[in-house]
Parts: C-alpha cells; sequence; structure tokens
C-alpha cells in the first residue's frame, strides 16, 4: 500500500474487535476472515488562501460490505461526493510531452530488440462534539471535535470503529491541536467495495496548505505520496518533512487554463487557483513522519514541465557495430597484405 493524507481506515459495524495492520493510509480493520487493502489514492489540495479542499479517491482490494475512514482536518469539513473526472484531468495535464532526440548511432538495434521496456450539535460533556452529519449515499460523513483522545476512542468503539493503541497514538497530536476530524462509513449499496470508491471531497478554513500525514507515521511500508496542489502561485513544500534524509520531487508545475479541463468542478477551481503543482516524496521510514505536508507559495511560478524522449538513430547500433567490424577487418587484411608483400 501505498501513501495516503492522514487517514485511518477502519472496519464499521462490528460486534467484535477485528485484527488492526498499520499500512500506509493509518490502519486497516476487517471482520473475522476478511483482509481489506488499499491498492491506490490519489489526492488533490486546493487552497485559495483562506479555504482549502482535498479531494480524495481510494481503491481498494476487499471483499468487505463496509470501511470506516476518519480524516483530519485544522478546522470543521463540509463533506461531499467529488467528481472522478477532476483525476483524469490532472493526469492528461500533468503526462509527460514527448520530444524527440537525434543522435549519430546507438540502439535501438537495426535487426529487433531494443527500445524502453444522523444528527449535529450533540450534548458535549462526553468529550466528542458532533458538529455535523449528512448521508451521501455512498457513504455517511460525520464531522465531530474530541477534547482528548480517550473521549474519541470511546466515540469510535460507541460506532463500530476499533482503533489500535499505536493508531490513537498518531490521532493524539491532532486532538492537541485541536483539529476535527471527518469519520465516513463507506458502503458499495449491496456489494464489496472492491475496486474504486467514489472521490470524496472535504472543504475547511484554513490559513495554510497543509495534507495530513502524521497518522501514516502508524504505517509499516514505505510511504511514497503523491499530491497534486492548486493555488494562486506554484506551491512548495516547507515542513520538517522536506528537508529531510530524502527531499519532496516537483514532477510538473504551471498554470492550467480551465478550457484545458473537462471537470466543472475543476473549471471553477481553476478560475481562482490556476496553478498546479504535483510533487511527490519517497519516504522509507514511516516512523520518521513527524509533520504534516505543509505548502507555501515557490519564489517564482517558473513552469517544470516533463519531458520523454523519443531517441532516433542515424546509424542503428547494429550497423554501426558491423560498420566498425568490417573496417577492422579490413586494416587486418590491408595489414596482412602489406606484410606479406615486403621483401624479405
Amino acid at each position: 500500500m501505498r501513501r495516503l493524507l492522514a487517514a485511518l481506515l477502519l472496519g464499521s459495524a462490528l460486534t467484535v474487535a477485528a485484527p488492526v495492520y498499520a499500512c500506509a493510509c493509518g490502519g486497516l480493520v476487517d471482520r473475522p476472515g476478511q483482509d481489506t487493502s488499499v491498492t491506490s489514492e490519489t489526492a488533490l489540495v486546493v487552497w485559495d488562501g483562506a479555504q482549502e479542499t482535498i479531494l480524495l479517491r481510494l481503491s481498494t482490494r476487499t471483499e468487505a460490505m463496509s470501511a470506516g475512514l476518519l480524516v483530519p482536518t485544522p478546522s470543521p469539513a463540509t463533506v461531499e461526493l467529488g467528481d472522478d473526472q477532476v483525476f483524469n484531468d490532472l493526469a492528461d495535464v500533468t503526462a509527460p510531452r514527448t520530444e524527440s532526440r537525434w543522435h549519430l548511432f546507438g540502439f535501438p538495434l537495426l535487426f529487433g530488440g531494443g527500445g524502453d521496456d444522523g444528527s449535529a450539535g450533540a450534548a458535549p460533556g462526553d468529550g466528542v462534539e458532533v458538529l455535523s452529519s449528512v448521508d451521501l449515499g455512498p457513504l455517511r460523513a460525520t464531522t465531530i471535535a474530541a477534547a482528548n483522545t480517550p473521549a474519541l476512542q470511546a466515540w469510535l468503539d460507541q460506532h463500530g470503529y476499533d482503533a489500535s493503541p499505536d493508531l490513537l497514538a498518531t490521532v493524539t497530536p491532532y486532538v492537541q491541536d485541536t483539529w476535527t476530524f471527518v469519520a465516513l462509513q463507506l458502503t458499495a449499496e449491496g456489494r464489496s467495495l472492491q475496486g474504486d470508491l467514489p472521490p470524496i471531497a472535504m472543504h475547511f478554513a484554513s490559513d495554510e496548505a497543509v495534507y495530513p500525514m502524521r497518522m501514516s507515521a502508524a504505517a509499516q511500508e514505505t510511504q511514497q505520496p503523491l499530491v497534486y496542489v492548486l493555488a494562486q502561485h506554484r506551491m512548495l513544500r516547507t515542513d520538517t518533512l522536506a528537508s529531510g534524509t530524502t527531499r519532496p520531487e516537483t514532477t510538473f508545475a504551471g498554470r492550467v487554463a480551465p478550457g484545458d479541463v473537462v471537470s466543472s468542478d475543476l473549471e471553477d477551481w481553476l478560475a481562482t487557483t490556476p496553478y498546479l503543482t504535483k510533487t511527490t516524496q519517497w519516504l522509507p521510514d514511516p516512523g520518521a513522519i513527524v509533520s504534516d505536508f505543509v505548502f507555501a507559495a515557490a519564489a517564482d511560478d517558473s513552469p517544470i514541465t516533463p519531458v520523454v524522449y523519443d531517441d532516433k538513430y542515424l546509424i542503428p547500433g547494429d550497423l554501426g557495430f558491423l560498420l566498425v567490424v568490417m573496417l577492422l577487418a579490413g586494416a587486418v587484411w590491408l595489414v596482412v597484405r602489406l606484410v606479406r608483400r615486403r621483401p624479405a
């Protein structure tokens, strides 16, 4: 499993405790005999200087009929279903540009081969306040605020979520920072959750562009999160992890016109946040993930466009080799002939 923004995937509506496995998304909990895994995840952060949206899409491999997702946000979030076309558009506009490069000779070979292979306002006092709740068909989203970690754990237990002590330890910093949480119950409406889940859009106020990552410290596998960021300018990472042993890599940066995309949601975002930055980072030690991803405006808006080169050759590699062999053979023949003609 790879990256995910700081999310905690849990089995929901359980009547008995289920095994918990740390993973890129925080933790997986299954019913006995079931095995759920996140096979891919994609996220987009949209930030206009005051408001942020995180659009999240997961793909799972499982026979389970339901699951839960807990996402921390710096302020209470409103939740709605997202548009899957957004990610198709992002993949298209950040795709590498193909350019031809000519060489005198080399591969590919002339003779084959080669090539590059509920309800809001719950009574306070129990330590958890339900700020809002909405039924969105394939998911139910509840935004909550917790006074402390034990209170959050009790609320999760009461609502069928089961979290390990290790996972709760990654939640504690968010509680201490007075972040809120979006608790999502995902259902597949009569079928398993196998495959792509509906994208989830979470909107909240934020004075910085942030991608929650601290819960990934509970993972046991290497993390390599891919984050798209839409803002008014090119963005770069400014958090502690950005200057760690591995560094984030910007693989695309540039302005995108609303007319270049199909999704109406993405068109609306591009009208006010036209600069797209795409970053990735390899994190081999999840335990070292001690901060969220924080983005700030770069020094300039210089673009970065990925390029794939189509190498072309005037003389194919093995033809060049044959020419060299022939030249050497000719040189040997000439030397032998001269030696034989030398008078005794």
